[in-house]
């Protein structure tokens, strides 16, 4: 009598029998999911099993993608295999380094060529896609999301650099459209170099600064590569 007094007959979501769910001092919502004290213990190990699966799986179909990427461009996946065990390892270690196939192609391929790199690396409050020491770049895959940030972008972009550059001049940021990673991502190497080299002349040519008319600029000369 008592329990019905301070509470409310719920079902289960756990096992589906019914309970009553106990009501606390100056609690007034019940519309909550109720579970049996020891059917949340379980529901709430099983929910985490299933995230760490479901995470698992995300990455694994994430990767197979990555490869059928490659195949699209009709590389040789045997160039590949070593590199695309190390980024599945990685990617599957740490789940949040590689956030799409084309970082994952991206990075099977700086591997490939024996290029260090550090992934998802913070700068300051920013993190980025890969920070490559021996070219001093910051290399950031751009999907379509980034069409509609450019200036965002832009003043990211400003601030990366002024961390980098303040004890070690030198640095720039290349910004590769995953379209290009798509097409062909053995051109990512000498498009990486000639892009730095590019906006370094730029700036030169304007006082440190690159022009309001680059993007336009930039995606002719990704096509021109």
């Amino acid at each position: 009598m008592n329990s019905q007094s301070n509470g409310k007959l719920k079902t289960c979501w756990y096992c589906g029998t019914k309970g009553y769910q106990e009501r606390g001092f100056g609690e007034t919502y019940f519309e909550k999911r109720y579970f049996h004290d020891d059917c949340f213990d379980k529901y709430e190990n099983e929910k985490e099993s299933n995230l760490e699966k479901y995470v698992e799986l995300k990455i694994k179909v994430m990767h197979e993608r990555a490869l059928r990427m490659l195949e699209k461009q009709k590389a040789n996946l045997g160039d590949y295999f070593d590199e695309s065990e190390a980024v599945l390892e990685k990617a599957l270690e740490e789940p949040n380094k590689f956030l799409s196939s084309a970082e994952m192609v991206t990075a099977m391929e700086l591997l490939r060529n024996r290029i260090r790199f550090k992934k998802e690396y913070a700068i300051g409050n920013h993190k980025v896609d890969f920070l490559i020491p021996s070219l001093k770049v910051v290399l950031e895959i751009d999907g379509k999301l980034h069409d509609f940030q450019k200036v965002k972008d832009t003043k990211r972009d400003g601030v990366i650099l002024n961390n980098l550059n303040e004890n070690d001049n030198g640095w720039e940021v290349v910004r590769i459209p995953t379209k290009y990673i798509e097409q062909n991502v053995r051109q990512l190497l000498t498009a990486t170099v000639e892009m730095k080299k590019h906006k370094q002349e730029l700036r030169r040519k304007n006082g440190g600064f690159i022009p309001t008319y680059f993007s336009k600029r930039d995606k002719e000369y990704h096509n021109g590569l």
